[in-house]
């Protein structure tokens, strides 16, 4: 005789949840960021709620309870300390609270507005003169990196000074007669992960016999 057998459906909730975004932090103001909550257990469908914070201890809700494991975040204050988090629920679940959250730190900085360039002397110098150059940013948040460049062509080609550092600073000691100099400054924030700049400025300088 047949016998039939019935199965339970067990009702498990969210074991955990990890975030991850589109784009590496740290990112600058205005930036757009895909922030993805990627669950692991729960039955059924689930719902997420996000939050931001500014400074780690106070939490404003983003929206309500949704469906969508995605938030689309695009901060237009600068702040280091910004977090995000997820929290994740069943859909049947009726508790305004988690079964599983992730949070996660994402620096926002403010960057560099202009830089000008300033000489401790005159253009021309004689050959061998050491010309101090200071570059002086203005905007940016935090601390900010510098990388020079020398053109002795009137800046069809141009060779890097050094890599990229903390220092506004370059002396130059010329070693040819060259009315053509260039220098360059490239300037960015700190932490920003792009090789190219936030602002530059370049000028030309005569060197003389």
């Amino acid at each position: 005789e047949a016998k039939s057998a019935a199965f339970a459906i067990i009702d498990r909730p969210v074991a955990g949840v990890a975030l991850t975004t589109d784009l590496p932090a740290p990112q600058e103001v205005s930036s757009t960021i895909v922030w993805t909550a990627t669950p692991t257990g729960g039955t059924g469908a689930l719902v997420y709620k996000w939050f931001v914070t500014n400074d780690g201890a106070t939490w404003n809700a983003v929206g309500s309870w949704t469906g969508s494991n995605q938030f689309t975040w695009t901060p237009d204050v600068a702040n280091a300390n910004y977090r995000v988090a997820a929290w994740v629920k069943r859909a049947t679940n009726p508790a305004d609270a988690a079964e599983a959250s992730a949070e996660q730190p994402f620096p926002i900085y403010e960057p560099v507005a202009s830089v000008a360039l300033t000489t401790d002397l005159a253009s021309p110098q004689p050959l061998s003169s050491t010309i101090e150059w200071t570059a002086v940013p203005a905007g940016g948040t935090g601390a900010l990196l510098f990388k020079w460049f020398i053109s002795n062509d009137d800046g069809v080609s141009w060779i890097a000074a050094g890599p990229w550092a903390l220092s506004n600073g370059l002396s130059w000691t010329p070693t040819a007669v060259n009315p053509k100099y260039r220098v360059t400054v490239w300037v960015k924030h700190a932490t920003s992960p792009s090789e190219y700049p936030e602002a530059s400025a370049q000028r030309r300088f005569s060197i003389k016999k």
